[in-house]
C-alpha cells in the first residue's frame, strides 16, 4: 500500500506531466496541482483535445493510470473512436477562449445563426485565436474560412513591425535636441516643452491607451462583439503605434527620471514585447 502511494505521489505530485515527440511535432504538458488539471500546453493534432479542455474547465482529478498512460504514450484515454462534433456533450467546451459549449452554439444554430459568423456574434465563440473555427465548421457541416486571412493578416504584420521598430528605438536613440536658442521661432523641443503641446500629447496618449484597454471587453462583453476579431487586431496594433508617436512627441524620448524614468522604460518595453508578439501571431 505505501509502495503504491508513494508511485502515485511521484506521477500526482508533480506540478507538470510532459510528453514530447519533437520529430513528429508532438508536445504536450499538463499543468497539476495535488492531481488536477490546471491546465495545458499543446503542439500538434491531439484527437482527446477536446476532452482535455472540458477536464482543465472541471479541474477534473487524473488517476494513477491516466498518468502513466500520458508520460509512456501521451494519451490520457483509451483509445476511442473520434467522434465528430455534433455528437460531443452539450457541456463539452468548443471554444476554449470563451468558455462556449457546444449546446451554446447547437442552441444558437437552432435558432437561426447558420454560419461560422453569426454563431461568432451571437454566442461569443471563434472571436479570439480562431483554432475552434475548424470545429465550428465541422458542427453546422460548413466549409471554414479561416485560411482567407491573407490581407488582414499582412496588414497586422506591417502594423505589428512598425510599433516593434518603434519601439525599438525608443530604447536605443538619443534624447532629441532641445533648442540652442529661443530666438529663432518655433522649434521641435517646444512639443514637448510647451505646456499646451504637451497637455494635448498626453491627454490623447491616455484616450489611446484608454480605447486600447476597452478592446479587451470585446472578448469578456458579448455588447461589444461587433466586427471580426482579426480586424480589431490590427486596430489595436494600429494604437499601440500610435502611443508610441505619443509618448515620443510627449517627452522628446527624454525618460525622465525616478518614477517617469520607470514608467516611460515600461511602456516601450511592453510596446517592443506586444509588436513582437503581434508580428508572430500575423
Amino acid at each position: 500500500m505505501k509502495a503504491m502511494q508513494a508511485l502515485e505521489e511521484n506521477y500526482l505530485a508533480d506540478k507538470e506531466l510532459i510528453y514530447s515527440q519533437p520529430d513528429n511535432g508532438c508536445y504536450r504538458k499538463l499543468l497539476l496541482h495535488k492531481g488536477r488539471l490546471l491546465g495545458a500546453v499543446v503542439v500538434g493534432e491531439w484527437a482527446e483535445l477536446d476532452r482535455l479542455q472540458t477536464a482543465v474547465v472541471n479541474n477534473k482529478r487524473l488517476s494513477l493510470w491516466q498518468a502513466i498512460r500520458f508520460r509512456r504514450t501521451g494519451q490520457l484515454w483509451r483509445t476511442r473512436k473520434v467522434k465528430p462534433v455534433s455528437d460531443w456533450p452539450e457541456s463539452s467546451i468548443v471554444c476554449q477562449c470563451a468558455g462556449i459549449t457546444r449546446g451554446e452554439l447547437s442552441k444558437a444554430y437552432e435558432n437561426g445563426y447558420k454560419t461560422i459568423e453569426g454563431l461568432a456574434v451571437q454566442t461569443g465563440a471563434a472571436n479570439t485565436c480562431l483554432s475552434c473555427r475548424p470545429l465550428i465548421a465541422q458542427l453546422i457541416n460548413h466549409d471554414s474560412d479561416i485560411s482567407n486571412t491573407n490581407p488582414i493578416q499582412k496588414i497586422l504584420l506591417l502594423a505589428a513591425l512598425l510599433v516593434f521598430l518603434l519601439g525599438f528605438s525608443g530604447l536605443i536613440l538619443a534624447p532629441l535636441p532641445y533648442s540652442q536658442s529661443t530666438l529663432n521661432g518655433w522649434s521641435l523641443d517646444q512639443l514637448w516643452l510647451d505646456s499646451f503641446n504637451k497637455q494635448v500629447s498626453g491627454f490623447s496618449l491616455l484616450s489611446v491607451m484608454l480605447f486600447g484597454a476597452l478592446l479587451s471587453l470585446r472578448k469578456r462583453w458579448p455588447r461589444f462583439s461587433m466586427g471580426n476579431f482579426r480586424s480589431w487586431r490590427i486596430v489595436h496594433s494600429t494604437l499601440g503605434f500610435l502611443a508610441i508617436i505619443l509618448v515620443m512627441l510627449h517627452t522628446g524620448i527624454h525618460p525622465g527620471e525616478k518614477l517617469n524614468f520607470l514608467l516611460v522604460s515600461c511602456f516601450v518595453l511592453a510596446s517592443v514585447l506586444g509588436g513582437a508578439s503581434a508580428a508572430i501571431s500575423a
